[in-house]
């Protein structure tokens, strides 16, 4: 590859990469989102990759249905910028489509985003621009959407919310971008380290008894994952961001119940 068509893998002098927060939204709240370079150790390699608040995944949203915030996003980054709320029902001119609802956010730049909430479920926030790189090197993180109706999801102890992607490690760097388009594929690459929710290892607890639902987001560009849990009773019980109905078996889900 010509490394002056490349990205900088570059990690000196950058902050190391966050663990991710979760982030409870009221109607008529704002927020602010920063797009950074940050460094992360994934197993034994330290790489550069891209965080929403220098986190990956960025901070997860609650928010209730029906609620209206304010995000305001200033791209930091080392591509332009938007921010695809992926699934939301909102205004067409906030939906992150470059040039198409909406202006690049170039390095420096910001753009508020009115996003509302009118259909609970399992969604999530990424770019759609240079997904190849942006998406691969890090941002996206989920929005989970409090359903008005109680009864919407069956009953549950506590959630929980796993994001899953892999990532391109070579010699102890992310194998290289280029500036002049994708390297194999137009949306990604396949990747040679998995991650859960940000990490290549990952564990969560779970008292005998305890009814966890678990949201989850496949992030990846061009991986499809088999999901499971060795020794542990699931049901898939939603999927596409609604209760589960006989169709839904055919299309996969997003929602479990343990």
């Amino acid at each position: 590859m010509d490394h002056q068509d490349a990205f900088t893998t570059e990690t000196a002098g950058l902050p190391e990469a966050s663990s991710p927060s979760l982030v409870r939204f009221y109607d008529g709240d704002s927020f602010d989102i920063r797009i950074h370079p940050v460094r992360k150790r994934i197993e034994d390699a330290v790489v550069r990759m891209l965080g929403y608040n220098g986190s990956i995944p960025g901070p997860t949203l609650y928010v209730d249905q029906g609620s209206e915030v304010t995000v305001r996003v200033t791209n930091d980054g080392d591509v332009d910028a938007t921010v695809h709320w992926h699934g939301l029902r909102l205004e067409n001119r906030y939906d992150g489509v470059p040039e198409e609802t909406q202006a690049l956010i170039p390095h420096g730049g910001t753009f508020t985003y009115k996003l509302r909430f009118p259909d609970p479920g399992l969604y999530w926030y990424h770019p759609h621009v240079r997904e190849d790189v942006a998406q691969e090197m890090g941002l996206y993180a989920p929005i989970v959407v409090e359903p008005s109706d109680p009864s919407y999801w069956p009953a549950a102890d506590r959630q929980l919310t796993i994001t899953l992607d892999d990532v391109l490690i070579e010699d102890g760097k992310m194998a290289p971008f280029r500036h002049s388009g994708p390297t194999f594929t137009a949306m990604g690459r396949f990747g040679n380290v998995m991650l859960v929710n940000g990490e290549s290892r990952f564990s969560d607890e779970a008292a005998a008894g305890e009814v966890v639902r678990l949201y989850l987001v496949n992030t990846a560009n061009t991986r499809i994952f088999n999901f499971a849990l060795p020794g542990a009773r699931m049901k898939l019980v939603g999927g596409r961001f609604r209760p589960l109905r006989a169709r839904d078996l055919r299309r996969g889900g997003v929602a479990f119940a343990i």
